[in-house]
């Protein structure tokens, strides 16, 4: 006999699972989770985000749907598929779906961060700006939210703005290689080189991926009229 207790328990274990880093392990616990009870709402909403984070798009889909269509006041599974159609460049839906989970949940910071990113995808700087203001009212503990805020500043060319932030990220979050990478292209900008260098150097320690980005991002800089 399956005991609806026991879905929780798989549920909670598959949060401590996924918080490790073990997707694999917290999928299989939310699939547990919800086999034992098909209702459970916030199991398809957690395995949505973790098949999210491993880039299964159309299962995090289906997953966030079914949330939905479970319990329609779910702001965390509206915040989760505006992602997933963000990815999918799906920008009307993602927004409608962000500014959706805010109407449910006025404080869900995560929200208002991730409106902001597509509000900068689509050139609306001001919007964007506001977007992060209110992010870091409601948790000013969000590193990237910073880094995110310091970009739109950095467009703006208001670039010590723009370091401030990047400076508050890394604080939060000494191993955030963005926001080293961030504030080496302000820097750069503002014409010092050799404090950039340092910024990319680190950046690059810490993610060596973000290389053709930094190496396209100072081509970019390089070329803009001063």
């Amino acid at each position: 006999m399956a005991y609806p207790t026991f879905a929780i328990a798989y549920n909670n274990r598959g949060v401590a699972r996924e918080r490790i880093g073990d997707g694999a392990g917290a999928i299989a616990d939310y699939s547990k989770a919800i086999e034992i009870n098909p209702r459970l709402a916030e199991g398809y909403c957690n395995r949505c985000r973790v098949r999210l984070a491993r880039r299964d798009l159309d299962g995090a889909m289906t997953d966030c749907n079914e949330a939905i269509r479970l319990k329609p006041r779910m702001a965390q599974a509206y915040d989760s598929r505006g992602s997933i159609r963000f990815e999918k460049r799906d920008l009307d839906g993602a927004f409608a779906d962000y500014t959706r989970a805010v109407s449910i949940n006025p404080q869900l910071a995560e929200s208002y961060s991730n409106r902001g990113a597509l509000r900068r995808a689509r050139s609306d700087l001001d919007g964007a700006l506001a977007d992060y203001n209110r992010a870091l009212r409601i948790n000013p503990a969000l590193a990237h939210s910073y880094n995110n805020r310091g970009n739109i500043w950095r467009d703006k060319e208001k670039l010590e703005p723009a370091i401030s932030d990047f400076d508050k990220a890394i604080a939060l979050e000494p191993g955030l290689a963005l926001a080293y990478a961030s504030r080496g292209l302000a820097k750069l900008s503002q014409g010092k080189s050799g404090e950039a260098e340092k910024d990319f150097a680190q950046s690059l320690k810490l993610n060596v991926a973000l290389k053709p980005f930094i190496e396209e991002s100072i081509r970019t800089v390089m070329h803009q009229p001063h």
